[in-house]
């Protein structure tokens, strides 16, 4: 298990991507649209949390405010993230 904070700037795209690791973001300040396969887009603010499963492809993008969240990671630490190809998004 692992786990960090992260920082994200305003009016940034975090691109489609998945990895084995299980993975859950907690937000610690500002705001962000994240995005899974299989889910709605959704808008989180502070104290909200979200959770990506293992390989389930996921982004991120920030609008005008920037985005620090708490992330920690659960298996596959070592391996990192590939960027979804957009057939797998269908």
């Amino acid at each position: 298990m692992g786990a960090w904070v992260v920082y994200m700037p305003a009016r940034l795209w975090y691109s489609w991507h998945h990895h084995p690791g299980e993975e859950m973001y907690l937000i610690l300040a500002g705001q962000a649209e994240f995005l899974r396969k299989g889910h709605a887009p959704e808008t989180l603010c502070e104290g909200d949390t979200v959770q990506h499963e293992s390989n389930q492809p996921h982004a991120a993008e920030t609008h005008d405010s920037p985005l620090m969240a708490y992330v920690v990671w659960r298996n596959g630490f070592r391996t990192k993230p590939v960027l979804t190809p957009p057939e797998m998004l269908s």
